[in-house]
């Protein structure tokens, strides 16, 4: 990590973190963690900038967010801190594994940053909010960004991140909500959270005014500039940045790019504490899962028929339709015989037909028991 971001993380306490899932019957383990693709730069420094021969500038991005599953956990790689967290049972371990595609859909871009005021601003427009707000991040996730750097009660939250320790957190939540039991924690688990601090409502930018397209390029430009520099930090990048742009800064957000004006007093907050786990009553239903995915209660009770196939139905129906046939000639012939005044095995109808079948069944000298033997080396 430090051949290739160098000094940048220095204020950032922990690079990645991820789930584990230990089989406590001996089957595969099962890791997840949710990364930026193809590096985390790419999430935030355009991958082209060009400029075409009348002067305009053109930005592209090639980033992603991305859930990664294994079917092995790597101790090597997931070594500097481990807690052991929730026990829960194979049926919940399907329906978490069928959430976590949800989860990667509606989080389809990684966002590093959390945008919030600086405390100063008490209002907040609304239709902004529903936009940026990602309202699917889960309950321990909202809660834990409330007070997201530590400010006073104002601060309002523009924008959750949507990093590997949101993941984590978010999958704390799904797994609580599906009947998790916590286990082994004596204390909430630290969590990394970095805060852009904006000391007014971000705004959209339109990227189809030359103008601001123009700012767009020359911020990512300068950006790009200085985190070639390895020897310096996030931070030492973000001052900079500020005193070039008295203060502006854009964040590219879901093919969106946001402008806003960023505390001159903090104009970023690194945090990397205790956050609070979900809690309260649990609500599975809250937890959206793949429609053709495991279901999320047990298997009702199968009926008779439902637990034969088609072609078995076929053949249970014909043996039972031949039975019938058989029973109603028997008993006809029975009376009929009866009433011929036959008795004994003579009022069985065809008497002498069934002693043949049932002669062939039990002639021991056609019909011998063979014993085979596996004769390979």
């Amino acid at each position: 990590m430090y051949a290739i971001y160098g000094n940048l993380f220095e204020k950032i306490n922990a690079y990645h973190s991820g789930v584990a899932l230990y089989n406590l019957n001996g089957g595969p383990n099962i890791s997840l963690d949710y990364f930026a693709g193809p590096t985390l730069v790419n999430a935030l420094i355009p991958e082209n900038i060009t400029k075409d021969s009348q002067g305009n500038y053109d930005l592209t991005w090639d980033t992603y967010g991305l859930v990664e599953v294994t079917n092995y956990i790597n101790e090597t790689y997931w070594s500097k801190r481990e807690l052991v967290m929730y026990g829960f049972t194979g049926l919940q371990v399907k329906q978490f594994l069928s959430w976590v595609p949800v989860y990667n859909q509606t989080h389809p871009i990684y966002n590093l940053f959390s945008i919030a005021s600086d405390g100063t601003s008490s209002k907040v427009n609304n239709f902004f909010k529903t936009i940026l707000n990602n309202n699917l991040v889960s309950s321990s996730s909202s809660s834990s960004s409330s007070d997201i750097d530590g400010s006073n009660e104002n601060q309002i939250i523009y924008q959750n991140s949507s990093t590997c320790d949101d993941f984590v957190w978010a999958s704390f939540n799904a797994i609580y909500q599906l009947g998790g039991t916590l286990v082994g924690m004596q204390s909430n688990p630290p969590k990394d959270q970095i805060t852009l601090l904006t000391t007014g409502e971000p705004t959209i930018v339109d990227y189809n005014n030359a103008t601001q397209r123009d700012q767009l390029a020359s911020f990512y430009i300068h950006l790009m500039d200085l985190a070639n520099h390895k020897n310096e930090s996030a931070l030492q990048i973000f001052e900079e940045l500020i005193g070039l742009f008295n203060g502006t800064f854009y964040c590219y957000i879901n093919e969106v790019y946001y402008e806003m004006y960023l505390s001159k007093s903090t104009p970023i907050s690194f945090t990397y504490q205790p956050t609070p786990m979900p809690s309260g009553q649990r609500d599975s239903n809250s937890i959206k899962t793949l429609d053709n995915c495991y279901s999320k209660s047990s298997n009702p009770e199968k009926s008779f028929l439902d637990r034969f196939s088609k072609v078995q139905l076929i053949f249970i129906f014909i043996a039972i339709g031949l039975g019938t046939v058989i029973i109603l000639y028997l008993s006809i012939g029975l009376i009929v015989n009866k009433a011929r005044g036959k008795s004994g095995t003579n009022l069985i109808p065809n008497k002498k037909l069934w002693i043949s079948i049932v002669s062939k069944f039990t002639d021991r000298n056609k019909y011998k028991p063979l014993l085979f033997e596996n004769t390979i080396q």
